[in-house]
């Protein structure tokens, strides 16, 4: 399932959907859902996980489903570039590829049908952290990170992968050196994370990835890449 912004899947809008255990009927107009059916696992009493993908697919196309709270997203067999590049320019996520002999393979992950997420490289002042949890309670588990604006630093969200143990523990060092008493970020971060967090003065500039900025502002599946040269 999921729900569009106009033509794009928007997983803001998902998300106001699946946290609402009894959707009232406002919400439900305002954010419809729609189930995005890729493939066809089973037809009628025979299972089909067995036979290749190509197969699968000409016979969920041949069901002619597509409807308003039911489509089949197309597929373009041998444009992998082609679509790839589409995908980007469109702002969405990414593709994802399946060899046309492929069988479906349930809870596994094999190597034919591959994903390719499109990231977005930014670079951003630390203002802060999170400790670890377990063994890692003395290290940073997540760097507070911001944008410098006209406005002040504005709070884009918490990094917390992408890291080596040695990285974070040389960090730590240096963002234990940098510590303050207050925020540096210009508006009031959410309070679940102001309660456990160590500020910095903002001197340490970082570059991350992500796939998006959410509608709050704040970096969606952001990925730490490293320090930036001073």
């Amino acid at each position: 399932m999921t729900a569009f912004e106009g033509t794009r899947p928007s997983f803001a809008l998902l998300q106001r959907r699946i946290h609402a255990a009894r959707p009232a009927h406002s919400l439900i107009m305002a954010i419809p859902l729609t189930y995005v059916a890729f493939d066809l696992l089973h037809q009628a009493s025979r299972d089909l996980l067995g036979n290749p993908y190509e197969q699968r697919r000409a016979m969920l196309d041949d069901l002619h489903l597509d409807r308003a709270s039911l489509i089949v997203p197309p597929a373009f067999p041998g444009e992998a570039s082609a679509v790839t590049d589409a995908s980007r320019q469109l702002g969405l996520e990414g593709v994802i590829l399946k060899r046309l002999r492929s069988h479906y393979h349930p809870g596994r992950r094999t190597d034919s049908w591959l994903k390719v997420k499109h990231v977005i490289t930014a670079s951003v002042l630390i203002g802060g952290w999170l400790p670890g949890t377990g063994w890692r309670a003395q290290l940073a588990g997540s760097i507070l990170v911001g944008d410098p604006t006209p406005n002040g630093l504005e709070f884009l969200g918490q990094v917390g992968s992408g890291f080596t143990e040695a990285e974070l523990a040389a960090l730590t060092v240096r963002l234990r050196d940098l510590e303050q008493s207050g925020s540096p970020f210009a508006a009031p971060v959410p309070q679940a994370v102001a309660r456990r967090a160590h500020w910095t003065r903002p001197l340490l500039a970082a570059e991350v990835t992500y796939s998006e900025l959410t509608p709050s502002g704040r970096l969606r599946h952001p990925v730490w890449r490293g320090l930036r040269p001073a």
